[in-house]
């Protein structure tokens, strides 16, 4: 803005002079060179064209001149609703800078409109904000004038209606009392000027850094013979090998053990570019660097609050960076003109975007709003000024480092500029026009390149290009990310992509979008359940814009309601619910976010995305939640592909998966009994290869449930050794070992073995069958032993049923895998202590003395009914000991209360006969005493008895005939031979049948009776082998 168009007041004491300004006064003549300028004064359209009447206005003019930066301007300090306010004087309107002041300083006072239009010196029309009514006052002079307001980056200004009023002292204003210059910021023009060294059009070297290429220590040096290249290009290599030469990128060399061939590459000058085929010989061999080159979206993502935009480019930006002696000779090239080595870091090298990226972040570490990928440097800057100092910065660096850039490619203070393929403006981010051929990925544009398919050009493809067209060329910006502003992430899914949108909830409510995602789903993802799709479409999103959105709070929006409730943050994920939705559950929960619900017709971005897919990249690795499902699947005794035919010919499951794939679910009113508990479980139905699924179980179809429920039962645990699972681990401490786990009482055995051949297992099982019998079932996994014929006719021909785990699922056979890691937990915990066998005898004895977890009994007393005794009994009361301390009690007690009975040897006694039908005493003598009360005694021709002292009586010599009575009969007779009849003339038994002389009494024949058994304890136990002859005593005994 500028002076008034009415005339200067002219000062007869300057004089203006070829573009000279002579000024004159008390200070001495001093000359100022005039250059184009800006002067910040404004007039009105309505403002009268008279002057001031008054003698000083004609006679002291003002003609301030007002170059920004290099002087000050003249100005007053009047006071404005009893404030100060420092104004520019001038001969236009009194104007104000900008509402914010109003705000500021003149806060009490309400902003009216007003019709005054006022116009710049050029004649470009400013439309005032407003005017205020103020009170100024000055030099003692009060008066109440306008204010006009203005959105312009300018002082206050002091103008001509004011000076029709308040009337100016104009002889102190005129004298210049000092020039006072000052301090302004370089000029584009002065930075650039600075560092023209930068702009060189020689090549760069970094300085400090050097590459250094790392091989393999199994790689081996190859050389290529040079290639034949065309007559027509080989002038223009000869000229470029030259001009590498006099560069000093390449130096001509005798001998190397590696070489590759050269490939011309042709440029627009018709020159030609020399690069290495490195892919043959060089890259194969390297150690290739790991350095992080910046991710698009985390430079994107840094550029918030820039208002403009400068980009650098280097010059043979490789090629600036040179490479240590070592690394020289694995650089060498094969050409017609002999080998060659470079001597700076070439194109084409695998290592060498993560070796320049590395020394380029070392170059402009610790400079704000710098993003640099390889060769491309952005600059950006909330201000001109702060702009200009990164710019002035980056330039010294670059200049200290030796780098050099190529000026024709760099654009400086730009409001836009293409970076990465995007357009970056002070709005956001826009899409390229260049990009618009990526409208190919649509779904029916991707069918065309199926083998298997026909092309056809039709309809449907016309369409999709053209809406895709129409799409990508939209006015439609993204916005650069705030961490300040809310975050939102609105994701949705088809049958055949997933898409997710992530915006910014700005100031006034409207969301703006931070960037765009989608993908087409796999052939098994297509597959899914439609609520397990719009999961997976939140899932894909989360992950995919993991950096904007882990540690921040956001929302989700979805147009499926139960999500809402499954993946909500606030509630428990149903314990029915499809195991990967509970994996997707989990993965969510390491964010903080909320659920909220939009409806479809709210719901467009996103939903657009999801119709909008891009190339599905090479199929990922089966997951986890994949692996589960197919051996669920595969352990049933029916296969998955039997389950999913009868599921399509049942009507009722049928019905419900064309329910669960397309995520249209009738009310629970309007449905009949069979169809009513599927409706009730809606959500935590899925589909997997073809198969209903109800959380972590299949449901089966009615024909199949009688042989699942067969085969379930059939193998059901009853009693030890009917089902053992077998597995082998190691090698651990130089061993292999074979554990075998009984499914019932979970007893373990390991044994330790020298190899795992299929003969080898045989003999250790052959061993456990003889020791605890042959079981129904052996599991086992997949190993070569188990899948073996020999194994297998060994199982068959002693009628066990081998079941073998699923491939890549050890669950399957978890029992023994699980005892495995116990079993060598154990032993590492005790190593170097003892020898391995002599710990392995020790943790078996513990383990199978310990409650199982599962059973809450000990494996011992499960399988063989008995606890084990073991060292720990030690420090328990033993029962045997107390027994014997009974015994020993008792005998105590009956040795004081009872009389002792010894018998002599020799000694004639009565002894206890338990022969059936024989009397109950039988005489006979004492041969041997065998123990404290034990005696063996002679009974004549019965043989010799052992006899405890509580059987054994004295025989009387003489039996008086009161006594006679009570003895039995048995305890009168002697011991004879039998069929012998005695009287008088009768000879003695000899000494050695009958060792002691029986007692006096009457001699009358009598018959023996019968022979016991020697050696018998119990005569009853007895069986005679001869009849029994029948005696009579003679008649004088009959009265006895």
């Amino acid at each position: 803005m500028c002076r008034s168009k009415a005339k200067p007041i002219r000062d007869r004491e300057h004089k203006q002079k070829d573009g000279q300004i002579e000024q004159k006064g008390n200070a001495s003549k001093r000359s100022v060179k005039i250059k184009k300028k800006r002067i910040h004064h404004v007039k009105a359209k309505e403002s009268e064209s008279e002057e001031s009447k008054s003698d000083s206005d004609s006679d002291l003019g003002l003609y301030a001149v007002s170059q920004k930066g290099k002087y000050s301007q003249i100005s007053v300090t009047p006071l404005v609703n009893g404030k100060k306010m420092e104004m520019e004087l001038i001969q236009g309107c009194c104007v104000i800078d900008s509402p914010g002041t109003v705000q500021t300083k003149l806060r009490k006072f309400p902003l009216q409109p007003t019709d005054i239009m006022l116009k710049t010196y050029t004649g470009e029309p400013l439309a005032p904000e407003g005017v205020i009514k103020v009170q100024v006052e000055l030099n003692k002079q009060c008066a109440v004038l306008p204010l006009y307001v203005v959105k312009v980056e300018a002082p206050p200004l002091f103008g001509r209606e004011w000076l029709r009023v308040i009337k100016l002292n104009w002889r102190d204003l005129k004298t210049v009392h000092a020039i006072t210059q000052v301090p302004t910021t370089d000029s584009l023009e002065t930075v650039l000027k600075r560092h023209s060294a930068v702009f060189s059009n020689k090549l760069g070297t970094m300085k400090g850094v050097k590459a250094r290429l790392t091989l393999r220590p199994d790689s081996a040096p190859k050389f290529f013979p040079p290639r034949n290249v065309p007559y027509a290009l080989r002038p223009r290599v000869e000229a470029e090998l030259k001009h590498l030469t006099e560069l000093g990128v390449i130096s001509p060399v005798t001998h190397s053990d590696w070489a590759m061939p050269v490939v011309p590459v042709n440029k627009k000058d018709s020159t030609v570019r020399l690069c290495g085929d490195f892919k043959v010989t060089l890259n194969p061999a390297l150690c290739v660097d790991k350095y992080p080159i910046p991710r698009i979206e985390d430079l994107f993502a840094s550029l918030a609050g820039g208002q403009r935009f400068s980009k650098l480019d280097l010059s043979n930006a490789y090629l600036q960076m040179e490479v240590d002696e070592s690394s020289k000779k694995l650089l060498t090239i094969s050409t017609q003109k002999g080998l060659f080595c470079f001597n700076r870091l070439p194109f084409g090298v695998a290592s060498a975007p993560a070796l320049f990226q590395k020394a380029m972040d070392q170059v402009l570490m610790g400079l704000p709003h710098t993003h640099c990928y390889l060769d491309d440097i952005l600059l950006s800057g909330p201000d001109k000024q702060t702009h200009l100092k990164t710019l002035d910065v980056v330039l010294g660096r670059l200049e200290e480092y030796g780098l050099h850039l190529k000026q024709e490619k760099c654009l400086f203070f730009q409001e836009s500029v293409e970076y990465l393929g995007h357009i970056i403006d002070a709005a956001g981010l826009h899409k390229s026009p260049e990009k618009v051929h990526l409208a190919t990925v649509l779904k029916p544009l991707n069918e065309l390149l199926n083998k298997e398919k026909k092309w056809q050009w039709t309809s449907a493809c016309a369409a999709a290009f053209q809406k895709a067209k129409a799409l990508l060329v939209s006015q439609e910006v993204l916005t650069h990310y705030n961490p300040g502003l809310p975050l939102r992430l609105a994701c949705d899914a088809s049958p055949y992509v997933v898409g997710a949108v992530l915006s910014h909830v700005m100031p006034d409510g409207t969301e703006k979008p931070i960037a765009y995602a989608s993908r087409t789903l796999s052939k098994a993802e297509q597959n899914y359940a439609q609520i397990e799709r719009e999961a997976l479409g939140i899932v894909f999103g989360v992950r995919k814009f993991h950096q904007y959105l882990y540690g921040n709070t956001f929302t989700l929006l979805t147009d499926h309601r139960p999500l809402t409730t499954i993946l909500s943050p606030l509630k428990s994920t149903p314990s029915m619910a499809a195991a990967r939705m509970q994996c997707w559950a989990l993965l969510l929960s390491a964010h903080n976010y909320t659920i909220e619900y939009r409806k479809g017709a709210l719901h467009a971005n996103a939903d657009g995305l999801s119709r909008l897919p891009l190339p599905h990249v090479p199929h990922e690795k089966q997951g986890a939640v994949e692996v589960f499902y197919t051996a669920q699947l595969d352990t049933l005794p029916v296969s998955s592909t039997e389950i999913k035919r009868h599921t399509m010919s049942d009507s009722t499951l049928s019905s419900v998966t064309e329910m669960v794939t397309t995520g249209r679910f009738p009310a629970a009113k309007d449905v009949g009994e069979e169809l009513s508990p599927y409706i009730l479980r809606r959500h935590e139905l899925t589909l997997q290869h073809g198969c209903l699924m109800w959380g972590l179980r299949v449901i089966v179809p009615p024909k199949l449930r009688s042989r699942v429920l067969e085969e379930l039962h059939a193998a059901h645990p009853g009693y030890p050794s009917e089902r053992i699972h077998v597995d082998f681990a190691g090698p651990f401490e130089g061993h292999m070992y074979m554990a075998a786990v009984d499914a019932h009482s979970k007893w373990p055995e390991v044994h330790i073995m020298d190899s795992t051949t299929s003969s080898k297992t045989i003999q250790v099982l052959r061993g456990l069958f003889s020791r605890y019998g042959i079981p129904h079932i052996l599991v086992s996994d997949n190993g070569p032993q188990f899948c073996s014929e020999e194994f297998s006719m060994f199982l068959k021909s002693n009628g066990v049923k081998h079941i073998r785990s699923a491939p890549y699922h050890p669950a399957s056979n978890g029992l023994a895998e699980r005892f495995v890691q116990t079993f060598k937990h154990a032993l590492k915990s005790s190593r170097g202590t003892k020898p391995v066998q002599q710990r392995l005898d020790t943790f078996l004895l513990t383990y199978r003395n310990t409650p199982h977890a599962t059973t809450k009994e000990t494996p011992a007393m499960l399988f063989l009914g008995r606890k084990l005794r073991s060292r720990l009994d030690f420090l328990k009361p033993s029962v045997s000991g107390a027994v014997h301390q009974s015994q020993d009690a008792q005998r105590q007690r009956r040795q004081l209360h009872s009389k002792g009975r010894q018998f002599d040897v020799g000694v004639a006694v009565l002894v206890r006969d338990y022969r059936k039908g024989e009397d109950k005493w039988t005489p006979a003598v004492v041969m041997e005493k065998t123990g404290p009360v034990s005696y063996k005694v002679n009974v004549g021709t019965q043989g010799v008895w052992k006899r405890h002292v509580d059987q054994m009586l004295t025989r009387p010599e003489s039996v008086p005939q009161e006594t006679a009575v009570n003895l039995p009969s048995e305890s009168l007779q002697l011991p004879l031979p039998q069929t012998t009849t005695l009287d008088q003339s009768t000879p003695q038994p000899k000494e050695d049948t009958v060792p002691h002389t029986p007692p006096k009494t009457p001699k009358t024949p009598q018959t023996l009776p019968s022979k016991e058994p020697p050696h018998t304890e119990h005569a009853e136990e007895a069986k005679r082998c001869y009849p029994v002859r029948v005696t009579q005593p003679p008649l004088r005994y009959r009265d006895l």
